[in-house]
């Protein structure tokens, strides 16, 4: 697992859409070049780094408009889908987001995002993920600076930051050049008049 870019997220998996094969590159060159259908390709099987986009919802139009699908998985809260949704929206190139599913964060998720928030915090210059509240009472301003004993047991929250895991399909497009006209035969004869 690694980050997203921003703080409060754990990059579980990307996956992408199984890329052709040179035969099937060929084939569907060939079928665009005479104006046909482009040959459906098979996908084989979704693995652990390809899936399937559903044809029934992208936005692939043979010979005007191809796309590039990614799915995104990752845990966070709210905010971080939010922000990875912002980000998608001022990149460069034209994105569409297909789907956004969300499910409650597994413990393992919670367990790995946790470990990934102390490790922030613990950063010089980390910000604190939260503010903790607790029935013991507020210590007492004091003229220095406290420090922390590190036998001292750490707060917990009363109530824990909820945690979802987010599955986001995104498909890149790109727009397919028109087919080149055939050439002219430069070594035919000029029709005369």
């Amino acid at each position: 697992p690694g980050s997203l870019g921003f703080p409060g997220t754990i990059l579980i998996k990307i996956k992408r859409e199984r890329t052709l094969g040179k035969a099937e590159r060929e084939a569907r060159a060939a079928a665009l070049a005479n104006n046909e259908p482009a040959p459906e390709v098979s996908s084989g099987e979704d693995g652990p780094d390809y899936f399937t986009v559903d044809p029934r919802v992208t936005a692939r139009v043979p010979g005007f408009i191809d796309t590039m699908p990614f799915r995104f998985v990752f845990t966070g809260q709210t905010a971080a889908l939010r922000t990875f949704l912002n980000r998608l929206a001022s990149f460069e190139l034209p994105v569409l987001v297909r789907e956004v599913e969300v499910d409650p964060a597994t413990n393992e998720e919670s367990i790995a995002q946790a470990v990934t928030d102390e490790s922030a915090t613990a950063e010089p210059g980390g910000a604190a993920a939260s503010v903790v509240l607790s029935a013991a009472p507020a210590p007492k301003a004091a003229a220095k600076p406290a420090t922390r004993d590190a036998r001292a047991p750490a707060a917990t929250p009363i109530v824990s930051k909820p945690l979802s895991k987010y599955t986001v399909t995104v498909e890149f497009i790109e727009l397919v050049p028109p087919p080149a006209a055939p050439a002219a035969d430069a070594s035919a004869p000029a029709p005369s008049s």
